[in-house]
């Protein structure tokens, strides 16, 4: 839309698209949000959870805190408030902070806020799988029986399994998650990635097939199959990722996982082209800003090319937003890319700790070797 003037003409209920003849103009969407929630209700605690999340965005991290701990200090118990504290903590890079909030909290709770299973993550990410081993363990024998509830504490056991090197219950705990509720095609990158640590590629390949082929439009199973498949594995790639495509609307296309892994298949055109495509879609439109200058870093990444500049692009949008976990991922392929095998741990571990239960992030710190350090 930034190339076009909407006309909505109501009186006449009719509406048209006229081609731009101006500049986009650059907005500040949750500035603009933030300023509308000021004016309409004023100052009132009960609006700390949209209020806080708002004020932190835009830039004001202290008085997104303040504004959460005063909601706290009416409302305790309140679940929500707690994982948005719990999520400024760790976005200033309080791990114990954030961890001591939520575990606060019941399992129960933090499962009903999609927190349960970040907060295990943490603490494997933090060095302490023992002990997310135990509390998983325990959540889940105490929790319900069925149900989004034991879904989300079956995953967590997954995950702190797997981090205790018990690959194979690892991988039961997520089938089993998969089955208390949706079944199907759920949890596929989890699965993908036990059947990994648990040391069968061919079942790690078979997951990440069915999610590119259930849901073409996430291209990061293409990208992860082809970094994962050996040499004579790849032509279920080869003629499956086009045919998965051909189900998109044109304009959908994951350009940049297609991209980086037609070079994986040593497609060097159709690989170049894809990246230009996407590029030219995805980046080029954007005015100059954070976004603007991680979306450049990830496709010259990923294309392996200008990577000074992709390290000086992306360590420019970090400057500005250093809890943007999707800036520390693409810091890490850049880093990959060039080379610098301790700068890309390093980052991986950063992006997984701001992000934590985000599979593909845990899948990239395996796949960079990353080692979590003891607390």
């Amino acid at each position: 839309m930034s190339q076009w003037l909407a006309v909505l003409d109501f009186p006449s209920q009719r509406f048209a698209l006229r081609k731009s003849t101006r500049a986009p103009r650059v907005f500040d969407a949750d500035k603009a949000w933030l300023e509308l929630e000021r004016s309409y209700w004023g100052e009132v605690s009960d609006r700390a959870v949209i209020r806080g999340r708002l004020q932190y965005v835009s830039g004001d991290a202290a008085g997104a805190r303040a504004t959460v701990l005063a909601g706290l200090a009416a409302r305790p118990k309140d679940a929500e408030l707690t994982t948005l504290l719990s999520w400024i903590q760790r976005n200033d890079q309080e791990w114990e902070g954030s961890i001591a909030t939520l575990a606060a909290a019941s399992p129960q709770e933090l499962a009903e806020e999609r927190e349960w299973v970040a907060y295990i993550d943490s603490l494997i990410l933090t060095g302490q799988a023992a002990r997310a081993e135990r509390e998983a363990s325990a959540a889940v024998a105490a929790g319900p029986k069925e149900g989004d509830t034991l879904d989300d504490l079956l995953v967590a056991l997954s995950d702190a399994l797997l981090a205790t090197g018990k690959s194979t219950q690892g991988r039961a705990a997520v089938d089993e998650a998969a089955s208390a509720t949706a079944g199907g095609s759920a949890h596929l990158m989890r699965k993908a990635r036990a059947a990994a640590l648990d040391g069968d590629r061919l079942g790690a390949l078979a997951a990440l097939r069915e999610l590119w082929t259930v849901y073409p439009l996430n291209g990061m199973p293409m990208w992860l199959y082809a970094t994962t498949a050996q040499p004579g594995e790849m032509e279920a790639l080869r003629v499956g990722m086009p045919q998965a495509l051909e189900r998109l609307h044109p304009g959908d296309e994951p350009w940049d996982f297609v991209g980086a892994t037609w070079l994986a298949l040593g497609e060097e055109q159709k690989g170049r082209e894809a990246l230009a495509k996407g590029y030219a879609r995805d980046c080029a439109p954007m005015p100059e800003g954070p976004d603007r200058a991680n979306c450049d870093a990830w496709y010259w990444a990923l294309g392996k090319e200008r990577l000074d500049e992709a390290k000086a692009r992306v360590e420019q949008a970090i400057a500005e937003r250093t809890w943007a976990s999707a800036y520390h991922d693409t810091a890490a392929t850049v880093a990959w890319a060039s080379g610098r095998m301790d700068d890309a741990r390093r980052e991986a571990l950063l992006a997984a700790r701001l992000s934590p239960g985000d599979p593909y992030l845990l899948w990239q710190l395996d796949r960079v070797g990353a080692t979590i350090p003891s607390p």
